[in-house]
């Protein structure tokens, strides 16, 4: 078991675990492209759940976040990935397709890794309120992808 299991994390591992989490926030967005993105951040860690959106419009490479709409989301995902024996989370990345409606894919946290969700995976994820586990169905048009894969981050933990 992880030195930190069942204890608070180390200012060390925070530290790690928010550079992780800024790398992946990173690299998830410039991957989708440009456009309006919704990327979500759900954690369900007994007895308590947290969910954090952040709606960003990429412009030519560029996408403007301040503070404030980042903050929630960040400590989201380095909670995830300081807790890895506990923490249930996963991000969801929401952008429009062609046909009008919104393509969802997914990504999980676990033990320190972000491993991409199938289009199944996606759809529960997507489709499951993280607070109560009830079943939501999707808004018309959405579509569901797996997620695609990142780069293992550069940093250990």
């Amino acid at each position: 078991m992880p030195e930190h299991a069942g204890s608070a994390p180390d200012t060390a591992l925070i530290k790690a675990a928010h550079a992780r989490a800024d790398e992946t926030v990173t690299q998830l967005l410039f991957a989708a492209g440009d456009g309006p993105h919704d990327l979500t951040c759900a954690l369900s860690d007994p007895p308590a759940a947290a969910q954090a959106v952040v709606m960003v419009y990429r412009e030519t490479g560029v996408f403007p976040l301040s503070a404030d709409d980042i903050e929630m989301l960040m400590t989201l995902i380095t909670y995830a990935f300081t807790r890895p024996e506990t923490t249930n989370a996963g991000l969801l990345l929401s952008s429009p397709h062609r046909a009008g409606g919104r393509t969802i894919r997914g990504w999980g946290i676990h033990q320190g890794k972000v491993i991409p969700f199938t289009a199944d995976q996606a759809r529960t994820a997507y489709c499951t309120d993280p607070s109560t586990g009830d079943r939501l169905e999707p808004d018309p048009g959405t579509l569901f992808e797996a997620g695609f894969p990142i780069r293992p981050p550069s940093l250990p933990l």
